[in-house]
C-alpha cells in the first residue's frame, strides 16, 4: 500500500522508547481512529498503543516487496476527484496520507485501526469509485493495472457501475507497461484525460 511520511522516528535516554509525530498528523489519527475504532475501543484507551506500533512498525514497503516512490496528491486535486468524478476511497494509501478515510493498504494489521481495508489486491469492489495511485514500482504499475482490468470486466459483465482514476508517473521513455494496459484498456472513457492545473492543487 501507500506510503506516507508522517512520523520521525527518535530515541529516548534511560531505555525510554520515545517516538516524534507532528501534532497534526496525530490529530488526523485520532479523527480516523475514532471513526474506525470506536465500536471496540469506545474510550480510546488504545489509541497511542496503535499509532506507536504504526510508527515502530518497519519501512512501508509495495505489495510488490520493492521500495517505490509514493507522493500523495495535494488536497485540492482529491477534492476534485471527489467532487467530479465521484471518488470516495483510494486503493493505494495509507493512515498519514488518505484524504478520504477509507483506503487499501498492506499492514492490515497496523492500519486497519485507522481505516485500511487491507491490500488492493485482495479487495474485489462491485461498484464505486476508487483513485488508483501506486508507488512509482514498474511491477506494481503492471500487477495493479492488471487487478483494474479484472475488477472492470467482471463489473461490466455484472452490470455494475465501477470506475477507477489511475495516477501515474509521466515516464515517456519508455512508457511502463502497467500504464500502456491502462491506456489501450477497452474501458477507457473518451477524453479520459484528467488535467489539473497548477492553481488547482495550490493549497
Amino acid at each position: 500500500g501507500g506510503g506516507g511520511g508522517g512520523g520521525g522516528g527518535g530515541g529516548g535516554g534511560g531505555g525510554r522508547d520515545a517516538l516524534a509525530v507532528r501534532l497534526s498528523h496525530l490529530e488526523k489519527m485520532r479523527r480516523l481512529y475514532w471513526t474506525h475504532s470506536r465500536v471496540c475501543d469506545p474510550d480510546g484507551m488504545h489509541f497511542m498503543a496503535a499509532v506507536y506500533c504504526m510508527l515502530r512498525s518497519s519501512p512501508v514497503t509495495t505489495d510488490a516487496g520493492a521500495s517505490g516512490l509514493h507522493v500523495a496528491l495535494p488536497e485540492s486535486a482529491m477534492e476534485l476527484c471527489r467532487s467530479k468524478l465521484a471518488v470516495s476511497c483510494e486503493v493505494f494509501a495509507s493512515p498519514w496520507n488518505t484524504y478520504f478515510g477509507r483506503f487499501c493498504s498492506e499492514r492490515v494489521d497496523l492500519d486497519a485501526p485507522f481505516g485500511s481495508m487491507g491490500s488492493f489486491f485482495s479487495f474485489f469492489p462491485k461498484s464505486g469509485s476508487f483513485t488508483a495511485h501506486p508507488p512509482s514500482s514498474t511491477s506494481l504499475l503492471v500487477r495493479s493495472s492488471q487487478h483494474i482490468l479484472s475488477l472492470l470486466e467482471t463489473a461490466e459483465e455484472e452490470g455494475n457501475a465501477l470506475s477507477f482514476l489511475g495516477v501515474g508517473p509521466d515516464w515517456k521513455t519508455p512508457e511502463p507497461w502497467g500504464m500502456t494496459l491502462l491506456v489501450r484498456s477497452p474501458f477507457l472513457q473518451e477524453g479520459g484525460d484528467v488535467s489539473v492545473s497548477a492553481s488547482d492543487c495550490v493549497g
